[in-house]
């Protein structure tokens, strides 16, 4: 229709890296951009998560624990394991498991653990949340 606003879809694309914890983490811009199938690059689907490395750390929990927890929680609300799963090399070398979480099962997860805990992972995701809106920020 002429004169009707084009529907927009939030894109976001790589602009870089940065390495958080020892892993690879994107750094992502988003972008509103008109709605079609050639205008969506392949990271569009890209959804921001914190690991369970970033979790065990911020929270001083063992790794293998926040492991555990998090599987418990995604049995318990019935999600898949290796939608969610990733792994990294340890000290050693050595390949271990670790998993990503978006934003929702983040805050699920830490919804058990003290109010001190769940502060710190609530107050990681707003500085993660800040940043990638620094990056839309034109210079």
């Amino acid at each position: 229709m002429k004169g009707s606003l084009q529907p927009l879809r939030v894109v976001e694309r790589e602009i870089g890296q940065s390495a958080h914890l020892g892993e690879r983490l994107l750094l992502l811009k988003t972008a509103l951009v008109p709605f079609s199938s050639s205008t969506l690059p392949a990271q569009a689907n890209i959804v921001s998560t914190m690991s369970s490395r970033e979790i065990a750390e911020l929270t001083g929990k063992r790794h293998d624990h926040v492991i555990r927890d998090i599987e418990k929680m995604l049995d318990d609300v019935s999600l898949d394991h290796p939608n969610f799963g990733g792994v990294y090399v340890d000290a050693k070398g050595e390949q271990r498991k670790c998993y990503n979480l978006p934003k929702n099962l983040t805050l699920n997860l830490i919804a058990g653990y003290r109010a001190a805990i769940r502060l710190k992972i609530i107050d990681r995701w707003l500085e993660m949340e800040k940043a990638k809106a620094a990056q839309l920020t034109p210079p």
